[in-house]
């Protein structure tokens, strides 16, 4: 019986460590570290998400081609330690998955067209200009700003709440809003579910670990707020209202440290 790869992981996981490694090692190409798995830079353990990609972006438009040389390159150590790549065009992504025994992990860059990536690029040279690089197993690795993380995950969470009409839950506690993130995504069955159901039910899960990263940041992390509502203007959203709102709605809810 075909064993099925395990793809959810967290930035202590071997498969993560190893391609971060050749990533910090080969150069970043100006590009930089967002996602989900950037708050695991910032965040207690105990607050890490399981996530199934290593998200990369920044202010170029890279060919699908470009994006397989570049990410040959990086993979070069790691394919002569036994590990497979295998690359792909999503809808809006370009992705490079690498296998090795029981694992996966995606890289991952998003796709554009030439007029999204115009009216992204000066919000994407933004970013860049306020990474920061963080030493990492000898190399160097690029990381997002926290405030531009933190806008990335207001817009897109309201995005989901917005299109599917769910309700956030904003009084969940943060660490129950991680692990049942991380439960959902652990025993989504996508075979036995309504195809139907499925887009709302994946939105939601979407939603819930974007909402369960931004009480965690907020709860944990010093922000520049200034930054952020100017980050949150910026976000590319269809309804600048209803991301106002959703930004206010979470800046009420913050928990103050002590």
């Amino acid at each position: 019986m075909k064993m099925t790869k395990r793809a959810l992981h967290t930035i202590k996981s071997g498969i993560v460590l190893d391609i971060l490694g050749a990533l910090a090692q080969n150069g970043m190409k100006n590009l930089y570290l967002g996602g989900g798995l950037s708050t695991q830079f910032f965040l207690p353990e105990e607050l890490h998400r399981v996530t199934s990609d290593i998200d990369l972006d920044g202010p170029v438009n890279m060919p699908y081609i470009e994006f397989r040389d570049y990410m040959t390159g990086v993979g070069s150590p790691l394919t002569a330690r036994g590990y497979s790549i295998d690359f792909s065009k999503q809808r809006g992504t370009q992705d490079a998955e690498f296998s090795r025994d029981e694992n996966m992990m995606v890289v991952q860059i998003p796709r554009r067209s030439q007029g999204k990536f115009v009216a992204s690029k000066q919000r994407l040279e933004r970013e860049l200009l306020n990474s920061e690089e963080i030493p990492y197993v000898g190399g160097k690795l690029r990381l997002i700003n926290i405030n531009d993380l933190l806008a990335r995950k207001i817009g897109r969470a309201d995005d989901f709440r917005r299109q599917y009409d769910l309700t956030a839950p904003f009084g969940m506690d943060t660490l129950e809003a991680v692990e049942r993130a991380n439960l959902l995504k652990e025993t989504l069955d996508y075979a036995n579910l309504d195809p139907r159901e499925l887009p709302k039910r994946v939105a939601y899960i979407r939603m819930l670990a974007d909402l369960a990263d931004i009480k965690a940041i907020l709860e944990r992390v010093k922000i520049n707020e200034n930054y952020l509502r100017e980050a949150v203007r910026n976000y590319p959203t269809k309804n600048p209202a209803s991301l106002e709102s959703f930004l206010q709605q979470v800046l009420a809810g913050r928990v103050q440290k002590p």
